[in-house]
């Protein structure tokens, strides 16, 4: 259904992309949009990230009581949080090894297939860690997946490493039969529930 939905917090002053309100609070701005969807909500944040907005962007079930939350001291918080990711973007990282799509013959089989995902799920979790201390870049939980991992890095949005450069700056891992894919960039997603 749709409905106005807040999409985020920017500074006062920055000029949001047409359709999209801006509501002044306190040096702050809570930006609005007609939505009708999640996926609407992070087409308009996305939008908002590509203009160039520094956005501590709200998740999509959360409508407008954001609003709310300032009104009752937050102010600061939220400002401090978005120095925090002043020029700042979100890329992520998938790494991921190709499974093979034939079908086990019996339950020992696909026990160590079972095995072997966990065991590459837990190296590409190591790597993708390691990665970020070795760029001393700020990193979301690892999400652990079928086969391998996925991390979300704060990045500066005028510095966006490409994925050559990533992994050569990783180290060491046996990545035949593996896919490394940067996600991104946009609005640090995975990152706003850390600043609140």
């Amino acid at each position: 259904m749709l409905g106005e939905v807040a999409l985020g917090w920017c500074e006062a002053g920055q000029v949001p992309p047409t359709g999209i309100a801006a509501k002044p609070l306190a040096g702050l701005a809570l930006l609005s949009a007609l939505a009708a969807t999640p996926h609407d909500v992070l087409t308009l944040q996305q939008l908002c990230f590509d203009q160039g907005l520094d956005l501590l962007p709200l998740s999509p079930a959360r409508l407008c009581p954001a609003i709310d939350a300032a009104e009752q001291g937050d102010v600061i918080a939220l400002t401090s949080q978005l120095k925090a990711i002043r020029g700042m973007a979100q890329i992520s990282l998938d790494l991921q090894w190709d499974e093979p799509t034939d079908l086990q013959s019996s339950g020992r089989d696909w026990l160590t297939s079972r095995r072997k995902r966990a065991t590459r799920s837990a190296m590409a979790a190591t790597w993708l860690i390691d990665l970020a201390r070795t760029l001393q870049l700020q990193a979301s939980p690892v999400e652990l997946r079928p086969g391998g991992a996925v991390i979300h890095l704060l990045v500066r949005r005028d510095a966006l490493p490409s994925t050559e450069t990533l992994a050569h700056r990783a180290g060491p891992l046996d990545l035949s039969g593996a896919r490394l894919t940067l996600i991104g960039p946009w609005p640090p997603i995975a990152f706003a529930a850390a600043f609140r």
